[in-house]
C-alpha cells in the first residue's frame, strides 16, 4: 500500500490566498476555519481537472503544486487538498484508505474542527446556499457524514472527486465504501489513517 505522507507539501498558504481571493471574491463576511475548509474543497472538486495516470507508470505523481495548475487523479487531488488543509490554522487533517467489500480502494480526507457538528453543519448550510444562489450547484438537502473523537473534534469527509460538499459520502456510500446513513455509518473497510503533521496510523483493518 502506498504510503502519501511523504507527498504532501508545506508552504501552500499563497495558494489559499489566490484561490479564496480570485474564486470567492463575493464572499460575505468573515472567513473561518470551516467556511475555508469548504470553500477549498468545492474549488478542488469543481475547478480542478481529473486525469487518470498511465497504467505503466509513466506520468510521475504530480506535487500538489502542479495538481493545482494542471489537475490530477483522484489520489493527487486527495494529497492537494491534504496540503492546502494543513497549511491552515483551525483545521486539523487525516487521510484515509478505504475499501469497498470489492477490493476497490479509494483515498480521501477527513478535516477536522474544533466545534459541535451542530455549529458546523450551521456554517455549512449557510455557506453553500449562497453558492447556490449564485451558482445553483446545490439542492436543499445537505446530508453530512462526519464523526466526533473523544476530544470533541468534528471529522467531516472531504472527498475532493466524489464528494459535491465537504461532508458529502453519498457517492462513497453508492459505491460501497460506507454503511449506514449519516449520524449511523462508518466504514466498510478502513485501512490508515494518515495525518501530516504525526504520519501514518494504522486503522482497524489489517494493512497490506
Amino acid at each position: 500500500m502506498v504510503d502519501y505522507h511523504d507527498r504532501l507539501q508545506s508552504g501552500m498558504q499563497p495558494i489559499v490566498r489566490e484561490i479564496l481571493d480570485r474564486h470567492f471574491s463575493a464572499h460575505e463576511g468573515e472567513w473561518t476555519p470551516v467556511t475555508v475548509a469548504a470553500a477549498l474543497h468545492f474549488y478542488i472538486h469543481r475547478k480542478i481537472p481529473y486525469e487518470r495516470r498511465h497504467e505503466d507508470g509513466t506520468r510521475p505523481f504530480r506535487p500538489p503544486t502542479e495538481t493545482w495548475r494542471t489537475g490530477g487523479n483522484c489520489e493527487e487531488k486527495t494529497v492537494t487538498l491534504a496540503s492546502l488543509y494543513d497549511s491552515l490554522r483551525g483545521v486539523e487533517t487525516r487521510m484515509l484508505s478505504v475499501f469497498n467489500d470489492s477490493g476497490d480502494g479509494h483515498l480521501l480526507v477527513e478535516a477536522g474542527v474544533d466545534a459541535s457538528a451542530i455549529r458546523v453543519n450551521d456554517a455549512l448550510d449557510e455557506f453553500y446556499e449562497r453558492l447556490a444562489e449564485r451558482r445553483d450547484t446545490f439542492s436543499d438537502d445537505y446530508r453530512s457524514y462526519y464523526v466526533t473523537d473523544g476530544d470533541r473534534r468534528t471529522w467531516y469527509v472531504a472527498d475532493p472527486e466524489m464528494g459535491g460538499y465537504l461532508g458529502d459520502a453519498g457517492s462513497l456510500s453508492r459505491k460501497g465504501y460506507v454503511s449506514g446513513r449519516r449520524i449511523d455509518w462508518e466504514w466498510v473497510d478502513l485501512r490508515r489513517y494518515t495525518y501530516p503533521d504525526e504520519g501514518r496510523i494504522d486503522g482497524p483493518a489489517a494493512d497490506t
